[in-house]
C-alpha cells in the first residue's frame, strides 16, 4: 500500500532533497516549486550509493583504529620495558643503562655534563 500525504490526500511520488522529505504532486507544485526533487528510483540509488560509500569509509576507519590502537599497545610496551631499563640502582644512583659505559665511572656531574645539561633521562636523576 502507498504512502498518502495526510495534508493533500494523495499518493506520495517524489523526494524533496532540500528538506529531506516525501512529496505528493500538490506538495511538488505548491510548497517545493523551488526545491530540488527526484524521482524515487533515483533516490533510493543516490541513497544507496551514499550508504554504500559511508559503509566503506566506516570500515576503513575501524581498521585504522584497531592498527592505531596496536602501535599503542606495541608503544606502550616499550616504554613500561625502557622504564625498567632506566632503573636507578639504590646503591649509587647510576641507571642500569649507563653500567659498563664510558659513564659509569664518572661521578654524576662529569656525566650530565657530557651528555649535555638538558638531553636525556640523567636530568631526572638530579
Amino acid at each position: 500500500m502507498a504512502e498518502i500525504c495526510d495534508e493533500h490526500n494523495h499518493q506520495f511520488f517524489m523526494f524533496c532533497l532540500k528538506e529531506y522529505k516525501l512529496v505528493c504532486p500538490m506538495c511538488t507544485a505548491y510548497f517545493h516549486k523551488a526545491h530540488q526533487t527526484w524521482d524515487f528510483d533515483t533516490t533510493i540509488q543516490t541513497l544507496r550509493t551514499d550508504l554504500e560509500f559511508a559503509l566503506h569509509t566506516v570500515k576503513q576507519l575501524k581498521k585504522q583504529v584497531h592498527e592505531a590502537a596496536n602501535i599503542i599497545e606495541e608503544n606502550s610496551s616499550r616504554v613500561k620495558e625502557w622504564i625498567k631499563q632506566l632503573k636507578v640502582d639504590e646503591d649509587d644512583n647510576i641507571p642500569d643503562w649507563i653500567q659498563g659505559s664510558a659513564f659509569a665511572d664518572a661521578p654524576m656531574g662529569e656525566a650530565k655534563e657530557e651528555m649535555g645539561e638538558a638531553e636525556g633521562p640523567i636530568d631526572e636523576l638530579g
